[in-house]
C-alpha cells in the first residue's frame, strides 16, 4: 500500500482486518477506510512458538465455511473497489469472486500447505485444508514473495522480500530511544508477542555498552537500566528500530526477517522446532542474510547473549531495496 501510494497518490484503500488502524497511518496517512473483520485464522498460538490446535479448530469452525450473509455484507462494502488484494486471507478471495472483482493473492505460504504438515497428527485439519485450497484456487492473480515455502509455476509474479519503509533517520531513532553516543542497539522481537521483562533485565549486566530494545505489551516507553521496553503503538515504529539497530534477534517470521534483510542488519533468528515454514526461513537467514539460527530454548537462559558480540563483529550489510515497488507496479497495471 505504501509503495502503491508512492506511484499513485490517488490510491485509496478499504482495509478489512483486525490489525488496529494506527498501524497503517504512518505508511498511508488517512487514505483508507477501516473495517474491523476477522478474515483469517492461521494458527492460534499460546506463545511465540506454540500452536494451540484445539483453539485453532474452534476459530476455523467459527469462520469456515463462510456465511452467506457475512459475505454479502463484505461484497456491498467492496462495491466501489477496483481490486481486492489478499495477504493470505481466503475470505477476501471468496468475496471478490462473488462481487465480480479481480483478486490478488500475495503470499510466501498458504494455510492449506501449512496445515498439511500436521495432518497425520491433527486429522481434523483435513476439512479445512480442502476448503482453503478451494478458496485459494479462485484467485485471479497470484504473487509470491521470498522467502518462499512452496513455489507455484502459475504465479503471475515472484519477488524478493517486501518490507515497510521508515522515514525516521537512525540518529533520530536512537535519540528518541534515549541511547548514549557509542552505545549499540539490539532489537529483540518476537513478532508481536511480548517477551518476559525479567529475562531481558537480567541480561543487562553483561551488556554495559549495549541497549536492548524489547517490544512488549505496555502503554508507554519504559527504560530499566540499558533495556528499553517499547509499546506496540509508538512514535518509533518497529521497522524504524530495525533500520537503526546494530543487531537483530528475532522470532523467524516473514515481516521481521524482510525488514532485517532490507536494512542489512545482522540477524540471529529463533526458529521453531516443529513448523512447516522453518526450513525455508532457515535457508533464507543463513544463505541470503548471512545470519545465525537459534532454538527457542536458547532464549530461556542466557546462551543467546553469546550471539550478540558475534553479530556486532559481523556488522551491517549494504541495505537492499524492498520489492514492494515491483508488486505496486504490477497492481497499478491491473488498476
Amino acid at each position: 500500500m505504501e509503495a502503491l501510494r508512492a506511484l499513485d497518490d490517488q490510491a485509496f484503500f478499504h482495509l478489512f482486518t483486525t490489525v488496529p488502524p494506527w498501524f497503517f497511518k504512518d505508511a498511508i496517512g488517512e487514505s483508507f477506510t477501516y473495517h474491523h473483520l476477522v478474515c483469517d485464522v492461521g494458527f492460534v498460538q499460546s506463545d511465540p512458538f506454540s500452536i494451540d490446535f484445539s483453539a485453532t479448530q474452534e476459530a476455523l469452525t467459527d469462520l469456515l465455511p463462510f456465511r452467506s450473509n457475512s459475505v454479502d455484507e463484505i461484497c456491498r462494502k467492496l462495491a466501489k473497489c477496483n481490486l481486492v488484494i489478499c495477504d493470505i486471507s481466503p475470505l477476501g478471495i471468496y468475496a471478490a469472486r462473488k462481487a465480480g472483482i479481480a483478486s490478488v493473492l500475495v503470499e510466501n505460504f498458504t494455510w492449506d500447505h501449512l496445515y498439511a504438515y500436521y495432518l497425520s497428527r491433527q486429522p481434523c485439519l483435513a476439512r479445512w485444508i480442502e476448503l482453503l485450497a478451494e478458496c485459494f484456487a479462485l484467485v485471479d492473480y497470484h504473487i509470491q514473495t521470498e522467502p518462499l515455502c512452496q513455489p507455484k509455476r502459475d504465479a503471475a509474479l515472484l519477488v524478493g522480500p517486501i518490507s515497510r519503509d521508515s522515514a525516521i533517520p537512525a540518529a533520530q531513532v536512537k535519540k528518541k530511544l534515549g541511547t548514549d553516543p557509542g552505545q549499540k542497539i539490539v532489537l529483540i522481537s518476537f513478532g508481536g508477542f511480548p517477551w518476559a521483562m525479567p529475562v531481558a533485565t537480567a541480561a543487562t549486566a553483561h551488556l554495559a555498552h549495549t541497549v536492548l530494545v524489547v517490544p512488549t505489551a505496555i502503554e508507554s516507553v519504559r527504560r530499566q537500566g540499558n533495556v528499553v521496553f517499547l509499546p506496540r503503538q509508538s512514535e518509533v515504529s518497529h521497522v524504524a528500530v530495525v533500520q537503526a539497530a546494530d543487531a537483530l534477534i528475532c522470532k523467524a517470521g516473514y515481516s521481521t526477517l524482510a525488514e532485517g534483510y532490507c536494512a542489512g542488519v545482522p540477524v540471529a533468528a529463533i526458529l521453531r522446532d516443529d513448523y512447516p515454514e522453518t526450513s525455508a526461513l532457515a535457508a533464507f537467514v543463513e544463505q541470503k542474510m548471512g545470519g545465525r539460527c537459534l532454538s527457542p530454548r536458547s532464549m530461556t537462559g542466557r546462551s543467546w547473549l553469546a550471539a550478540i558480540p558475534r553479530l556486532f563483529e559481523q556488522g551491517r550489510h549494504p541495505g537492499r531495496p524492498s520489492e514492494a515497488g515491483a508488486v505496486a507496479r504490477f497492481l497499478l497495471h491491473l488498476l
